[in-house]
């Protein structure tokens, strides 16, 4: 009798660490569900690959939506998936893997990106000559890591970019472009965005050496 109550309560209890302490997905999507083209995030792993955990987040603003009402004020969509690699073999070995393929590569230390938000967001850290000065000097646009690094960095922050990152990050960018890919009625022409740099796209991955933690990233605006 002790001995089933104790396996028991064994059960239970790895029902609770599974529950509770693995890290949680922020949102449970299927990625035919979202308004980014598919061929933005077509280096993404699939969910079944043996080089990952299950342990991952996920976090988008891109889900598709019943109705086509115009945006009334200038808003991003970006889809941000991070996957822990299931050794250290695995984490180089990927790591390699995208470096041989991006197309470029910067430190969150350096000056040529800045970040898309919705505009209220925007407005309510920066003022207007502060945005029409950074977009225009920025060579990618990045989308803000702010809830990730909430998640996974409460601890011990560090010094953090304008993306939200930790800077020690570096960011390999995979794919990036100047044309408009989301749905028509999606469109905004915002006027803080210079006119190169009105809508377009840019996806990619981010990493850090001492955390094993793999962040796939792509914004469309």
């Amino acid at each position: 009798m002790v001995i089933r109550f104790i396996k028991i309560l064994y059960i239970l209890i790895c029902l609770f660490c599974f529950q509770f302490c693995t890290p949680k997905n922020k949102n449970n999507i299927k990625e035919d569900s979202l308004v980014i083209p598919d061929s933005l995030y077509s280096f993404y792993p699939i969910k079944e690959s043996s080089d990952f955990t299950g342990s991952s987040y996920i976090e988008t603003n891109a889900r598709k939506k019943s109705g086509n009402e115009k945006a009334p004020i200038f808003i991003e969509s970006y889809y941000i998936r991070a996957q822990l690699p299931s050794s250290r073999y695995s984490y180089n070995k990927l790591v390699k893997e995208y470096r041989d393929c991006a197309i470029d590569s910067l430190m969150l230390t350096d000056d040529n990106y800045f970040i898309v938000r919705n505009e209220e967001d925007l407005f309510n850290i920066y003022d207007t000559l502060f945005l029409k000065e950074k977009y225009q000097k920025s060579k990618y646009i990045l989308p803000s890591f702010s809830g990730y690094t909430e998640s996974r960095h409460r601890k011990s922050q560090g010094n953090l970019s304008i993306c939200g990152l930790p800077t020690d990050y570096e960011i390999l960018i995979m794919k990036s472009g100047r044309d408009f890919v989301l749905p028509e009625y999606m469109k905004y022409n915002w006027s803080i965005l210079p006119d190169g740099l009105k809508h377009g796209y840019t996806s990619g991955v981010a990493y850090r050496t001492p955390d094993d933690m793999i962040i796939y990233w792509c914004v469309a605006w």
